[in-house]
């Protein structure tokens, strides 16, 4: 199950400059970056067609699905860019405004707050929340309760 204290030396960097998600995905549920599925074209680093039927296929094997929240402009001016205006116990994945590019970046978070970015240059920070992909368990049996 994905919602585990990140242990020292399992948080995966991207390799590429379009790769965030995939290192994400690493990350969270602790497999290899190859075993993690690559959801941006090698050429181009635009997303793979159907990306998200690619990622939600590699889930479901994993007896998860996923669950995405976003930001529309005018709600993005009432919250601290720092934190996200979303909180969950486990480890989620974060869309954030990349302060290097003009577009989004994946980052792992727990709670609102961003524990990892798999950016070599992760000093740099981002720009604010935009998304959020949360795991939650195909089977309702396990879902946990705090």
């Amino acid at each position: 199950m994905p919602p585990e204290p990140l242990a020292a030396g399992r948080c995966v960097e991207q390799r590429e400059s379009f790769d965030c998600m995939t290192a994400c995905l690493a990350t969270i549920f602790g497999v290899p970056y190859e075993d993690a599925p690559f959801l941006a074209d090698k050429y181009t680093g635009d997303p793979v067609d159907q990306w998200l039927a690619v990622m939600t296929r590699w889930l479901h094997e994993r007896g998860f699905h996923p669950h995405s929240f976003s930001l529309t402009e005018p709600m993005m001016k009432h919250y601290t860019p720092e934190r996200s205006p979303w909180y969950w116990p486990t480890l989620w994945m974060g869309g954030v405004k990349s302060p290097r590019y003009d577009g989004e970046h994946a980052v792992v978070c727990r709670g609102a707050d961003i524990v990892w970015d798999p950016h070599p240059k992760r000093e740099m920070g981002h720009l604010g929340f935009t998304s959020a992909e949360v795991f939650l368990p195909v089977d309702p049996a396990k879902l946990v309760v705090l």
